[in-house]
């Protein structure tokens, strides 16, 4: 039976999965807990990691491989990724069709749904939102990485959580215990210990991700301050579908959004992100992918 090899690279962790093409199955699925991004294939040890990659993979009956790389957001870094990596796996596997996306490309494929017009949001470590209508043009939201944007991600949260905590700790705002849980959590007792920590070249992207999961507990203890940093992140996320949708002038049109990523599982992002697009959009259908975004592949090929 003919296999595809797809390999869906976050910020933070590869999601790899043999999908039989034609009964549409997944056979089977492997997760690396390392990131497999644009910045990390062109690094100088891009190489080497690709080479670890390689070695857990399958081998027999392999087609087609497709790779959602995150951070790979212009012709030109898809080219760069192509460039760097391509040959690794066409030594692996000689007669395999390669083909590369940016990994919202694979979550815009991740439905089995035949509506033309549809719109995918991604929001894990990073965001990003992209969108294709019935004419088959598409339109972009976000997707800039963490300095241009990236508004309502992992990495977002995490971010306006150590500002708030500053603010507390200064005075500009209210003392809050969300203040206290992220120093205890970075174990530092003031701002001058924090700013030591967050601005060494070692505090990454993935470290800003990892303090939403702080926020969303301190929200599960109703902590106001983190459920408005929560809420701002789902305000930010119907933002991005919104431009898309009018860009691809859908204001008035059946279409589908397809969610993705770790922050649509937090409810107090969810609830308000789906509240405004339904409030916005009378045409809109909502869906939780039920296979990982690497099945997109299937539609893809």
């Amino acid at each position: 039976m003919p296999l595809i090899l797809s390999l869906d690279g976050g910020s933070t962790s590869l999601k790899i999965g043999l999908l039989d093409t034609e009964s549409q199955r997944i056979i089977s699925q492997l997760t690396i807990n390392r990131a497999f991004s644009y910045k990390t294939i062109t690094d100088p040890q891009g190489v080497q990691y690709l080479d670890e990659i390689l070695s857990q993979l399958p081998k027999e009956g392999i087609k087609k491989i497709v790779l959602g790389i995150s951070g790979a957001d212009t012709e030109t870094e898809i080219s760069d990724c192509s460039n760097k990596i391509s040959g690794h796996f066409k030594t692996q596997y000689p007669e395999a069709e390669i083909k590369i996306f940016n990994d919202v490309d694979l979550v815009l494929e991740n439905t089995g749904s035949t509506l033309k017009n549809k719109i995918a949001i991604i929001s894990g470590t990073g965001s990003n939102c992209v969108g294709i209508n019935e004419n088959g043009i598409k339109a972009k939201a976000g997707g800039l990485d963490y300095i241009l944007s990236d508004q309502g991600s992992g990495y977002n949260i995490g971010l306006l959580a150590l500002r708030s905590a500053v603010e507390s700790e200064d005075g500009r705002s209210k003392k809050t215990d969300l203040q206290n849980e992220i120093f205890k959590q970075l174990s530092v007792n003031s701002g001058k210990e924090l700013k030591k920590i967050v601005y060494n070249k070692d505090f990454a992207k993935k470290d800003f991700a990892k303090l939403a999961l702080v926020v969303v507990k301190m929200a599960n203890s109703k902590d106001q301050t983190s459920i408005q940093i929560l809420q701002q992140a789902g305000y930010e996320l119907f933002k991005h579908v919104k431009a898309v949708a009018l860009n691809l002038e859908l204001r008035d049109k059946e279409f589908l959004v397809i969610q993705a990523g770790s922050m649509f599982k937090v409810k107090d992002v969810r609830d308000p992100f789906e509240e405004m697009v339904k409030d916005y959009f009378p045409g809109v259908l909502l869906e939780l992918p039920k296979n990982p975004s690497f099945w997109g592949a299937i539609n893809l090929v």
